[in-house]
Protein backbone atom coordinates (compact mmCIF):
# COMPACT_ATOMS: atom_id res chain seq x y z
CA UNK A 1 0.00 0.00 0.00
CA UNK A 2 2.87 2.05 0.78
CA UNK A 3 4.51 1.58 -2.95
CA UNK A 4 0.68 2.39 -4.30
CA UNK A 5 0.97 5.69 -2.73
CA UNK A 6 4.61 6.77 -3.28
CA UNK A 7 3.83 5.83 -7.03
CA UNK A 8 0.50 7.93 -7.21
CA UNK A 9 2.46 10.75 -5.40
CA UNK A 10 5.35 10.43 -7.68
CA UNK A 11 2.46 10.54 -10.37
CA UNK A 12 0.86 13.63 -9.68
CA UNK A 13 3.88 15.89 -9.16
CA UNK A 14 5.61 14.13 -12.56
CA UNK A 15 1.90 15.66 -13.93
CA UNK A 16 1.64 18.92 -11.82
CA UNK A 17 5.13 19.72 -12.78
CA UNK A 18 4.34 19.59 -16.38
CA UNK A 19 1.07 21.15 -16.39
CA UNK A 20 1.87 24.54 -17.63
CA UNK A 21 3.48 22.94 -20.41
CA UNK A 22 0.89 21.10 -21.35
CA UNK A 23 -1.63 23.54 -20.81
CA UNK A 24 0.94 25.99 -23.19
CA UNK A 25 0.91 23.80 -26.20
CA UNK A 26 -2.70 23.43 -26.19
CA UNK A 27 -3.64 27.02 -26.38
CA UNK A 28 -1.05 27.40 -29.05
CA UNK A 29 -3.12 25.10 -30.88
CA UNK A 30 -6.17 26.98 -30.42
CA UNK A 31 -4.72 29.71 -31.64
CA UNK A 32 -3.25 27.80 -35.00
CA UNK A 33 -7.00 26.21 -35.34
CA UNK A 34 -8.81 29.56 -35.08
CA UNK A 35 -6.36 30.97 -37.49
CA UNK A 36 -6.99 27.87 -40.08
CA UNK A 37 -10.85 28.44 -39.75
CA UNK A 38 -10.22 32.34 -40.60
CA UNK A 39 -7.92 31.03 -43.98
CA UNK A 40 -11.01 28.34 -44.92
CA UNK A 41 -13.67 30.76 -44.49
CA UNK A 42 -11.47 33.36 -47.25
CA UNK A 43 -10.76 30.43 -49.62
CA UNK A 44 -14.31 29.24 -49.63
CA UNK A 45 -15.40 32.95 -50.19
CA UNK A 46 -12.85 32.94 -52.94
CA UNK A 47 -14.11 29.78 -54.73
CA UNK A 48 -17.57 30.92 -54.43
CA UNK A 49 -16.39 34.53 -55.74
CA UNK A 50 -15.00 32.90 -58.98
CA UNK A 51 -17.77 30.81 -59.35
CA UNK A 52 -19.85 34.00 -59.38
CA UNK A 53 -17.28 35.22 -62.20
CA UNK A 54 -17.78 32.78 -64.23
CA UNK A 55 -22.10 33.13 -63.95
CA UNK A 56 -21.38 37.10 -64.82
CA UNK A 57 -19.46 36.52 -67.80
CA UNK A 58 -22.25 34.15 -68.79
CA UNK A 59 -24.22 36.69 -68.64
CA UNK A 60 -22.38 39.26 -69.59
CA UNK A 61 -22.76 41.36 -66.75
CA UNK A 62 -21.47 44.40 -65.93
CA UNK A 63 -18.65 45.39 -62.83
CA UNK A 64 -20.54 48.85 -61.41
CA UNK A 65 -17.99 49.21 -58.26
CA UNK A 66 -14.60 47.91 -56.63
CA UNK A 67 -14.29 49.05 -53.01
CA UNK A 68 -11.13 47.48 -50.37
CA UNK A 69 -12.13 45.72 -47.95
CA UNK A 70 -10.23 46.54 -44.60
CA UNK A 71 -9.31 44.77 -41.04
CA UNK A 72 -7.75 46.72 -38.82
CA UNK A 73 -6.52 49.42 -41.04
CA UNK A 74 -4.89 46.93 -43.59
CA UNK A 75 -6.37 46.02 -46.92
CA UNK A 76 -7.44 42.25 -46.77
CA UNK A 77 -9.09 42.14 -50.13
CA UNK A 78 -11.95 43.88 -52.78
CA UNK A 79 -15.38 43.83 -52.76
CA UNK A 80 -16.45 44.08 -56.65
CA UNK A 81 -20.23 45.14 -57.04
CA UNK A 82 -21.93 43.73 -60.60
CA UNK A 83 -24.90 45.56 -62.25
CA UNK A 84 -27.28 42.41 -62.10
CA UNK A 85 -25.41 39.87 -59.91
CA UNK A 86 -24.69 39.69 -56.14
CA UNK A 87 -21.43 41.52 -54.91
CA UNK A 88 -18.59 39.34 -54.30
CA UNK A 89 -15.46 39.49 -52.29
CA UNK A 90 -11.81 38.54 -53.00
CA UNK A 91 -9.16 38.09 -50.73
CA UNK A 92 -5.35 39.14 -51.14
CA UNK A 93 -3.16 35.66 -50.35
CA UNK A 94 0.16 35.74 -49.47
CA UNK A 95 3.80 35.11 -51.62
CA UNK A 96 5.92 32.35 -49.98
CA UNK A 97 7.66 31.57 -46.41
CA UNK A 98 9.84 35.44 -46.75
CA UNK A 99 7.29 36.69 -49.39
CA UNK A 100 10.19 36.59 -52.30
CA UNK A 101 10.32 32.52 -53.45
CA UNK A 102 6.40 31.77 -53.29
CA UNK A 103 4.88 30.36 -56.20
CA UNK A 104 1.19 30.38 -56.88
CA UNK A 105 -0.30 29.35 -59.52
CA UNK A 106 -2.22 31.06 -62.01
CA UNK A 107 -6.29 30.13 -61.90
CA UNK A 108 -8.07 31.24 -64.47
CA UNK A 109 -11.28 29.96 -66.67
CA UNK A 110 -11.78 29.77 -70.36
CA UNK A 111 -14.58 29.35 -73.18
CA UNK A 112 -14.07 26.36 -74.84
CA UNK A 113 -15.53 25.63 -78.38
CA UNK A 114 -18.37 23.90 -76.70
CA UNK A 115 -19.50 27.47 -75.36
CA UNK A 116 -18.44 26.13 -71.84
CA UNK A 117 -16.34 27.80 -69.15
CA UNK A 118 -13.38 26.05 -67.77
CA UNK A 119 -11.13 27.08 -65.32
CA UNK A 120 -7.50 26.75 -66.56
CA UNK A 121 -4.21 26.30 -64.50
Amino acid sequence: MKRLCLVLSAGVLLLSSCHKDIWDKLNDHEERIAKLEIFCNQLNTNINSLKSIVDVLNTKDCVEDVDPVMENGTLVGYRISFTKHNPITIYNGKDGRDGADGHTPVVGIKQDTDGSWYWTL
